[in-house]
């Protein structure tokens, strides 16, 4: 089978994956479709015709409908051959790498916490979003879970947790550990985030509620919106802290 697609390859000049990603279109189709597309502007000139002779010459031709089947052809190929380089190109939808992420913190939260995390797409920040196959090796995506590291069943060791998703090859979506909590510092204010409210590549505005003086364990009531940045050390460190408004 794999000699087959080889062969294939090789006598037809291109090759795809469906799936990966990992599409290209070689050089002898691209090629053929150059020279016809030249051939085309020849005629154009002044009804000539592309030569296959190695001075690439435009000679004339009498009879134009010799070249007008030739043109409808090579317009089909050079769509086909877009079409195909298009997807090649293409990222997965939003909402396929969204699955695809949530899938893989719920994997791994539920794997170092006690069981029953669960992972929402509101919790996904795009640091470096996933846009086309040239930067799929630098998307990165901060996930936050609630959940107990350790399992401890403590009434106060149940908190928010971060962990960094990255995109491999064959567009597999892999938390990494030494980016990710426990591994890291997650310095947050608040015990529990409410909500992501933006990012950057390197930081995290979020909205949550910590302790006041006299507030018990069960319920923190001061609203506060902080910013995280991370570290040259991955850890993520609170640079800035406001209380929000009271709404009455």
């Amino acid at each position: 089978m794999a000699s087959e697609a080889i062969k294939t390859r090789a006598v037809y000049g291109f090759y795809f994956r469906w799936g990966g990603a990992d599409g290209w279109i070689a050089t002898r189709l691209w090629r053929d479709i150059v020279g016809y597309l030249h051939s085309f502007q020849c005629e154009l000139r002044g009804r000539l015709r592309f030569s296959q002779s190695t001075q690439k010459k435009c000679i004339p031709i009498n009879d134009l409908e010799e070249v007008l089947p030739m043109k409808k052809a090579i317009v089909a190929l050079a769509s086909v051959a877009c079409m195909w380089s298009s997807f090649a190109q293409s990222a997965p939808s939003v909402p396929e790498i969204t699955k695809q992420i949530v899938r893989s913190v719920t994997g791994y939260a539920n794997a170092i916490s006690c069981p029953g995390v669960k992972v929402e797409p509101k919790q996904i920040a795009a640091l470096v979003p996933y846009k086309s196959i040239d930067d799929r090796l630098d998307a990165k995506y901060a996930v936050l879970w609630t959940g107990d590291i350790g399992c401890a069943g403590g009434s106060g060791t149940v908190g928010t947790n971060l962990s960094i998703v990255t995109v491999s090859t064959g567009d597999s979506y892999v938390v990494d550990p030494l980016q990710s909590s426990p591994v890291i510092q997650f310095e947050s204010p608040v015990r529990g985030v409410e909500r992501i409210v933006g990012n950057t590549r390197d930081s995290l505005i979020l909205e949550g509620v910590e302790y006041g003086s006299n507030d018990p364990n069960c319920c923190p009531s001061i609203k506060v919106r902080f910013t995280l940045r991370v570290d040259e050390k991955g850890n993520w460190k609170t640079v800035e802290k406001k209380t929000m408004p009271v709404k009455k």
